[in-house]
């Protein structure tokens, strides 16, 4: 996939070939990449490998957040995403979750990047401090703290508040914390791992 990505030009931007692509058609080209790049980055991440794209190999932006209802072929412009918290859900009308999942997969793929043990060439792994995994863990932590107010997921809320909030709404904001919380886990496994293997 990754490979006949590449092949359609989809990992250099549209910008950089004037007047070849319309901006509907540019702005589409950027969210097949994106798409690619999402399951990139986690299909190697569940097999233990590195992403198959490297840094450096693509100049694709990221997409662009529409009011999706209003963004067609015929569209010159961008339209103006509908607000947030002014009655519009993102969730809906927007393409904001999918730029926050694109982010998501940036941050997965620097953490492995800087935690990722080839066993070819270290088949005894490699000493991890324990100062490392919290370092990544507060990365994490940021990002989360960071994300736009209607993609946080507070537990903390009443039950009666978040009822006020649409299905999709919802379930985008829980996939946002699974997949980052996830990864704070998988941080700190190597750990876990050493204190049962001394134990026993």
């Amino acid at each position: 996939m990754v490979n006949i990505a590449q092949m359609m030009g989809l990992a250099t931007d549209p910008d950089e070939f004037p007047g070849k692509y319309s901006l509907f058609e540019a702005e589409q080209r950027r969210r097949v990449w994106w798409d690619v790049f999402y399951y990139d980055v986690f299909i190697s991440d569940c097999m233990n490998h590195m992403p198959i794209i490297q840094d450096n190999t693509y100049t694709t932006k990221l997409p662009t957040d529409v009011d999706e209802g209003q963004f067609t072929p015929s569209s010159t412009s961008y339209p103006v995403p509908v607000p947030r918290g002014a009655g519009g859900d993102p969730s809906e009308s927007g393409f904001a979750f999918f730029a926050m999942k694109c982010r998501l997969a940036m941050l997965v793929k620097s953490v492995k990047k800087r935690t990722f043990v080839d066993p070819l060439t270290n088949p005894d792994g490699m000493e991890r401090s324990l100062e490392h995994a919290e370092q990544f863990e507060q990365e994490v932590k940021n990002w989360l703290a960071e994300l736009p107010r209607a993609f946080r997921l507070d537990v903390d809320v009443p039950a009666a508040s978040r009822a006020s909030v649409s299905p999709s709404l919802q379930s985008q904001r829980c996939e946002l914390a699974i997949v980052a919380n996830r990864m704070v886990l998988k941080i700190f496994m190597p750990f876990l791992r050493a204190c049962i293997c001394s134990d026993s």
